[in-house]
């Protein structure tokens, strides 16, 4: 995904000039008892930090843990998923508003019964509400996910404003329903307070940025301030997400260099961080990243140089500019910071980025990566030993390159081709690291020859990895480490000499 396409869903710009003082945070995806916690931890800090009464707070806070409960009890629907239509969470604050909306499938013959319920408590005035509230308790019925309405009276009763809300359809069984309630940090204020063309002009807003977000398979969204405790919130939905792997660790990874990086050095600061934004997107397993803050225009070239000279660097180069920069301060060395070659090296991708203009004295800087294994993803190449051939296992996500025990093929060359294949697929794409052990017993003459044609393969290497060769030789096998030492002066390649003691 090219930023030219992501660049419709950054709108710091815009963020920015309703009042960067302000904040919006999606998530969009399968919703847990975890995640919502990290959710609504997020939304408390958030409170806590805004002035106003701590009873109205309270309440703000109410209407938040029902929103998440409602989501989580109605996200299953039954028949296979539609990848457009999970659930969705959104919170904004602005103008002291805390404006709460979300999103789920239901299906089409439930529409009615729950668009009766909310023309009721919509009609009511705010004393008529908690009576009315007492009545359903009594008379209503209860489910696993709730059909007595209790909670939408209570959202209508905490945040003093009527309810607004719309069905999408989906197909002939499902449509999409949008919920939004708005809170009034400084008091709770009479009922109509808020004009409801007003309200339904946000709803407007959500439903058209949710289909952006949808296009772009956007899972968390978050403009706003960036602080410390931010940036940890962020990273506890990522890593409450149920579908724990591999891929999802190298996200965290990376997106904590993106976000502090962010914090650290975003331009047009308050006491509460920068003004920034922050995308995660994904789908079919891959991600993309995308951080967008003001910088000093002063500051421009600079950055920019850094970026592309981080970028111009293959993968031997990066790790060995990483361990000086690890080593040494001196000018040079600080030609760019870590977290930018944190970033590249993490990846194993190129930072892209782009610039765009704010005012005369701020910028918009935006960088991206995006995060795809399927290509690191290459099939393991395992081959279990005889009395003739070796065992042989080369496993790029592990790291694991290993050649062992005895190599008496009859025929050398047809039983090394898929290893010299497999090789040459690897050395389109290697690890920064590469440590290939060989581990013989013994190997015959037509062997040596397949063995050569590895390590001038793994030489060709050295320019995008750091290739490192341990030979394992028996304490009393004078000859195979004389082959090994043969082999380390005919290629340019760090070879390590690992005695094996044999017990009697």
């Amino acid at each position: 995904m090219e930023y030219s396409d992501l660049v419709q869903c950054v709108d710091l710009k815009a963020f920015s000039e309703a009042g960067y003082d302000g904040l919006e945070y999606v998530y969009r995806g399968e919703f847990g008892n975890a995640i919502s916690q990290q959710i609504l931890l997020m939304a408390e800090k958030d409170l806590d930090n805004t002035d106003g009464r701590e009873t109205v707070k309270k309440r703000i806070f109410f209407i938040m843990v029902e929103g998440l409960q409602n989501i989580t009890r109605h996200q299953d629907f039954g028949g296979e998923q539609k990848h457009d239509y999970v659930g969705v969470f959104f919170i904004q604050r602005k103008n002291r508003e805390y404006i709460m909306t979300t999103g789920n499938v239901i299906e089409n013959k439930d529409i009615e019964p729950l668009n009766e319920k909310l023309e009721k408590i919509n009609s009511l005035e705010i004393g008529e509400l908690k009576k009315h509230y007492l009545k359903r308790l009594k008379t209503g019925s209860l489910s696993d996910k709730g059909g007595a309405g209790l909670g939408l009276i209570e959202m209508a009763r905490k945040s003093g404003n009527k309810l607004v809300y719309d069905f999408m359809p989906i197909d002939d069984e499902y449509s999409f329903f949008y919920f939004q309630t708005v809170s009034t940090i400084s008091a709770v204020k009479p009922l109509n307070a808020i004009k409801l063309e007003t309200m339904h002009g946000t709803l407007s807003y959500i439903k058209n940025r949710h289909k952006l977000l949808n296009q772009f398979s956007v899972q968390i969204e978050y403009k706003g301030n960036f602080s410390q405790s931010s940036i940890l919130n962020l990273l506890g939905v990522i890593r409450k997400n149920k579908s724990k792997n591999k891929l999802q660790s190298k996200v965290s990874n990376i997106m904590i260099e993106m976000l502090q990086n962010t914090a650290k050095h975003g331009a047009n600061k308050n006491e509460n961080g920068p003004p920034a934004c922050f995308y995660l997107m994904e789908k079919n397993n891959n991600f993309t990243l995308l951080t967008s803050n003001f910088i000093e225009k002063d500051y421009e070239e600079e950055l920019l140089e850094k970026i592309k000279f981080v970028n111009s660097l293959n993968k031997k180069e990066l790790n060995d500019y990483y361990n000086r920069v690890l080593l040494y301060f001196d000018a040079d060395e600080k030609k760019t910071g870590l977290g930018l070659l944190d970033i590249r090296i993490k990846s194993g991708q190129k930072i892209g980025y782009t610039v765009l203009p704010y005012s005369q004295e701020f910028a918009i800087f935006s960088i991206y990566i995006n995060i795809n294994l399927s290509s690191k993803k290459m099939k393991s190449l395992i081959i279990e030993s005889t009395e003739e051939t070796p065992q042989v296992e080369f496993n790029a996500i592990e790291s694991k390159f290993i050649i062992a025990q005895r190599s008496l093929p009859e025929n050398a060359i047809e039983f090394y081709e898929p290893i010299l294949s497999w090789i040459e697929e690897y050395s389109k794409d290697p690890n920064v690291v590469t440590i290939f052990e060989f581990d013989f017993e013994y190997f015959n003459t037509a062997s040596s020859k397949q063995v050569i044609k590895i390590l001038l393969l793994l030489e060709n290497l050295t320019n995008n990895s750091e290739v490192k060769i341990k030979w394992h030789y028996r304490d009393y096998d004078e000859d195979m480490l004389q082959n090994g030492q043969r082999y380390s002066s005919l290629v340019d390649i760090d070879f390590e000499f690992i005695e094996i003691e044999e017990e009697d």
